[in-house]
């Protein structure tokens, strides 16, 4: 009997091909880049593609309900009056996506809390040119008013404001580690061979000296041949963030499950 045929490699995509050629002239990189290039890459990225594409593959509370929405929004209420009811208060939301979560606060604030909405700015940072398309047109009534703005990032200083986040902090490119008897090892991602667009992975020694300190701050020893991931483009986030804000608040909302075991008699 004769064996089934082998089927033909798949085309590389786009993305495959730049990610390879990449490889063949630099060398191995990082998981961490590898994942930058696939949410953030300017032509092809995941997060770069209009918030609205028919491939969309989830959604966040802010998508299903404006409820989510005005739930912050009387957060920011509280927070407003808490600085003592200022002329100028600044809500920026960063990886704000299509808007929606703008737009379900701004609405609410505007109805429910008209002197809030008359003495505040809501801005958007959010990388991706189409989505802050997205954002101007649907939140063209909050920019008449000048209520509303968006740009490609923070701003770098916030003289009184809440950082707003949703869902942004597990986007962020994270590195891939494991540990090997005493050494610390980084997963890297690599070609099958010189000629190929199949990429594998590869150990080699970490490509920072942060990420050994990111476990050791953590005080979170690895057991042998542990995988772990450490997201040092977060912890740059969050520094930066903290530096912008000169007086106010910030949240950070994001999603998990805590993982119950159940024993069998």
């Amino acid at each position: 009997m004769s064996s089934p045929p082998i089927p033909p490699a798949p085309t590389p995509t786009p993305l495959e091909r730049k990610i390879a050629d990449l490889i063949r002239a630099e060398g191995p990189i990082t998981f961490a880049r590898y994942m930058e290039m696939c949410l953030y890459d300017p032509e092809h990225g995941y997060y770069m593609r209009p918030a609205d594409s028919s491939r969309r593959d989830y959604y966040t509370s802010a998508d299903l309900s404006p409820i989510f929405g005005r739930l912050i929004s009387c957060q920011l209420y509280e927070m407003w009056q808490i600085c003592g009811e200022p002329s100028e208060f600044t809500i920026a939301e960063a990886g704000a996506g299509s808007g929606a979560l703008a737009l379900s606060i701004l609405d609410f604030i505007a109805s429910a809390y008209p002197a809030f909405y008359s003495c505040l700015h809501y801005l958007t940072a959010e990388i991706s040119p189409a989505r802050r398309e997205s954002q101007s047109d649907l939140l063209a009534t909050h920019i008449r008013a000048r209520r509303f703005s968006a740009h490609p990032a923070l701003p770098p200083s916030l003289p009184l404001a809440c950082i707003l986040s949703n869902e942004l902090l597990d986007a962020l490119p994270f590195h891939r580690v494991v540990q090997r008897a005493s050494s610390l090892h980084e997963l890297y991602v690599a070609l099958a061979s010189p000629s190929s667009s199949r990429l594998v992975e590869l150990e080699l020694p970490p490509s920072t000296p942060a990420l050994p300190a990111y476990f050791r701050d953590l005080h979170t020893p690895l057991a042998d041949s542990q995988h772990a991931e450490a997201s040092l483009a977060a912890a740059s986030w969050i520094e930066s963030a903290g530096a912008a804000l000169q007086r106010g608040f910030a949240i950070t909302i994001d999603y998990g499950r805590e993982e119950i075991g159940r024993t069998h008699g």
